[in-house]
Order: structure tokens, then sequence, then C-alpha cells
């Protein structure tokens, strides 16, 4: 008798233990919920600069005489090149370097996970 009430004591306990537990699962599967929102705000958010990046560029180009005469087009003689995308393999432009420099930065004060930044460009596929 005392061995079948610590049996039923046991099982309860496991009840216990497994509704916590799908308790747990479900607040996580809201928190990972709210990371992909996150990466998708985030993803909107770059879409919008890039929009504006490319809009901006387009008044340079013209309030210069064309992108030939763009000075944020300028080619550098800097020994990287673009990694990937539509301008693979190109010089990097000026804008190009105020960016890398500024993420090279960020790589040394704020996201120190980022230490090999480059990588960051090139594997992330940045300027696809």
């Amino acid at each position: 008798m005392a061995k079948a009430r610590s049996l039923e004591e046991s099982i309860g306990e496991w009840k216990v233990l497994c509704a916590n537990l799908e308790t747990t699962v479900e607040n996580q599967k809201v928190t990972i919920q709210g990371l992909h929102d996150q990466v998708d705000a985030w993803n909107m958010h770059y879409l919008g600069l890039e929009a504006e990046r490319d809009y901006l560029l387009a008044l340079l180009d013209a309030s210069s005489g064309g992108a030939d005469n763009n000075p944020a087009r300028t080619l550098t003689n800097e020994e990287f090149r673009v990694p990937n995308g539509p301008r693979k393999g190109e010089r990097l432009q000026k804008r190009d370097v105020v960016y890398l420099k500024k993420v090279a930065e960020l790589a040394k004060t704020r996201f120190k996970q980022w230490s090999n930044w480059w990588a960051l460009i090139r594997d992330s596929r940045i300027f696809d």
C-alpha cells in the first residue's frame, strides 16, 4: 500500500514537472517569435535605409552632372574589393570606405563578437 501511494505521489510530481515544462516551452515560443519580429523590423529598417541611400545618391548624381562626377562614388585605392553582390570585385568607392570604417570601429568598441568584421561583411553578403 505504501509503495502504491509513493508511486502516485511520484506520478503527481512528474505531472507537475511536465506541466511546468510545457509552460516554459510556450513562453520560449513567445520569446522566439518576438525575436523573429525584431529581426524583421531591423530588416525593414535596413531596406528603408538602402532606399534612402539610393535616393540621396541619385540626387548627388544629378547635382554633380552624373554618377561619374559624384564625389561619393569616386573610386579609392583601398586594397579591399566589394566581396559580393552586383559590384563584386570592383574597387571600393568613397561611400563604401565610410561604411566599412564605421563597421570596423563598431566591431572594436560595441560589437566585439564581430572583431573579424570583414568576415561579417563577406559572409553576410551585405552588398547583395
